[in-house]
């Protein structure tokens, strides 16, 4: 959610021998959870080793959900015949994109000598998924799911940056928010079961990859977790992206019941420190006023 996904289209200059005139575009038509804007399009077209200069080159419209490059006066490459054309431009993974199991682009070139009846090579269709995480929370002996436990998730190691932010969408359950996002949130916590299954914190919109799951908060009457949870996403597909298989995006995390002792430097440790000195310095009071009662005594 939020990411940018760059795509790249490779094709070829055609065979232009016995025209003067000739035309050549690109059209990619993308579902509604990918964000197509000139603002974040940042398109790249080369012919062979030359990169094209945008108004100069080539023209880009956008139109809904569908971009078209049009590369302008393309008669003039005629001699680079079978020489590689590569369109690469990116799009931003909305929220959208978790209502559905899969976001598509297909890509097309089409070319000819009238612009109005241009032929059409074959398209090609990019599937781009993200995935859920379902984090459980329980006892030690998972018998019992436990509300009221907070987390914060982290991309990769903790240390390596903020936690990632989220949008609550009911008791339990969340997205990862995008950039600019209302009421967004840092902290994911596990359901009483109200509106949700209780002590199951469910997740959407995230990448394949590594992550960080620490404890900030444990449910009342047990003892928070000391070191954090590596969680690993792992996604492999088949027949070009259709059959996805999904693992390590289920983890439970048990807690033990009690109370943590006072931490040293605790309110408990510095009374008694205070204490312990303060009878010390009375104690060492109270043996030199005695001793000089003595010595005046003697000098008596």
């Amino acid at each position: 959610m939020g990411d940018t996904i760059r795509f790249k289209v490779e094709s070829m200059v055609p065979n232009m021998t016995g025209y003067t005139e000739y035309h050549f575009q690109l059209t990619d038509t993308m579902s509604s959870g990918l964000t197509v804007s000139a603002d974040t399009l940042n398109e790249k077209v080369t012919i062979g080793n030359q990169v094209l200069t945008k108004d100069t080159n080539y023209t880009v419209e956008i139109a809904d959900q569908t971009i078209t490059i049009k590369i302008k006066d393309f008669i003039k490459y005629q001699a680079q015949a079978n020489e590689a054309i590569v369109f690469e431009y990116s799009a931003v993974l909305n929220e959208k994109a978790v209502e559905k199991d899969k976001e598509t682009n297909t890509a097309n070139v089409e070319y000819g000598n009238d612009p109005n009846q241009l032929d059409k090579g074959t398209p090609d269709t990019v599937i781009v998924r993200t995935h859920k995480l379902t984090i459980t929370k329980t006892n030690q002996d998972g018998s019992e799911k436990l509300a009221g436990a907070q987390f914060k998730l982290y991309k990769g190691d903790a240390a390596s940056g903020d936690p990632i932010k989220f949008v609550k969408l009911g008791d339990g359950k969340y997205r990862v928010a995008i950039k600019n996002a209302l009421n967004a949130t840092d902290t994911l916590e596990s359901p009483n079961g109200n509106d949700g299954v209780k002590g199951i914190i469910t997740i959407s919109g995230l990448d394949a990859g590594t992550y960080t799951l620490v404890e900030t908060k444990a449910p009342d009457g047990y003892n928070k977790l000391d070191n954090p949870t590596t969680i690993t996403i792992q996604a492999t597909s088949n027949n070009n992206g259709t059959d996805v298989t999904v693992s390590g995006n289920e983890v439970t995390v048990k807690n033990n019941k009690g109370s943590l002792l006072p931490e040293t430097g605790g309110m408990g440790t510095v009374l008694f420190t205070v204490v312990g000195v303060g009878g010390i310095l009375a104690v060492g009071y109270s043996f030199m006023k005695s001793n000089k009662k003595n010595r005046l005594h003697e000098k008596k």
